[in-house]
């Protein structure tokens, strides 16, 4: 499903605004050349960056963490222009107050606390 016009707009505006942010020219070439140097999958063009910039484009998942990380945020802020801080999204829905709670709570935990909690909510199911 191609991403609408209004999405990709938004989604270049929080791009050059987190380019601005980090100190980064806002150049198609520079920023596909600083994206390129730090991910080890497939090199993106400078007409790539130029579609998101221009709100043409969104990136794919994989190139979008990436592109997160080299901008100091989150996929999800730079997608979707919310903080995981903020509001927890599951199936397209907000989750309530109290589940975010609790999921805050669990991603805080040692991995061996999640792991018992996931097996204890896999049997209950």
């Amino acid at each position: 499903m191609p991403n609408s016009s209004v999405e990709t707009q938004k989604f270049a505006a929080r791009l050059k605004l987190a380019l601005a942010t980090k100190g980064f020219k806002q150049s198609p070439t520079v920023v596909a050349n600083k994206f390129n140097e730090v991910f080890h999958g497939r090199a993106i063009t400078i007409i790539t960056v130029r579609n998101w910039m221009l709100g043409n484009a969104i990136p794919t998942h994989d190139n979008l963490v990436c592109l997160a990380k080299l901008l100091d945020t989150t996929p999800e802020e730079l997608r979707f222009g919310r903080s995981v801080e903020k509001t927890y999204v599951f199936d397209g829905e907000d989750l309530s107050a109290v589940d975010q709670m609790f999921l805050r709570s669990y991603l805080n935990l040692p991995i061996k606390q999640k792991r018992l909690i996931c097996e204890m909510t896999l049997a209950i199911n």
